[in-house]
């Protein structure tokens, strides 16, 4: 039997990835944190969910703002001190 649930949950993460998208074009005005070089740990590198990403510039918490823990997050938004304005792209090997 196809398990609803799973498939609803696929097509919500498939939207929340193209919102995503199109909050990292360079016309955002809200920056993905997720995708900054100043994030304590990425939402792809963490393997204990009680761990809680923190702008290493700013030494603030950051949060998904999000009201379903169980789904997948990969937007994360910026601390109320920077705003994305001290936004930086993390590039690999870094």
């Amino acid at each position: 039997m196809i398990n609803i649930y799973k498939i609803l949950k696929n097509k919500l993460n498939e939207l929340l990835k193209k919102v995503v998208h199109f909050f990292n074009t360079e016309t955002s005005y809200i920056r993905n944190c997720n995708q900054c070089k100043f994030i304590s740990i990425t939402e792809e590198k963490q393997t204990n969910k009680n761990i809680n990403h923190v702008c290493l510039k700013h030494r603030m918490k950051v949060f998904h703002r999000s009201c379903y823990p169980n789904i997948e997050h990969l937007y994360i938004y910026p601390c109320e001190s920077c705003n994305g304005k001290d936004f930086q792209i993390r590039i690999e090997g870094e």
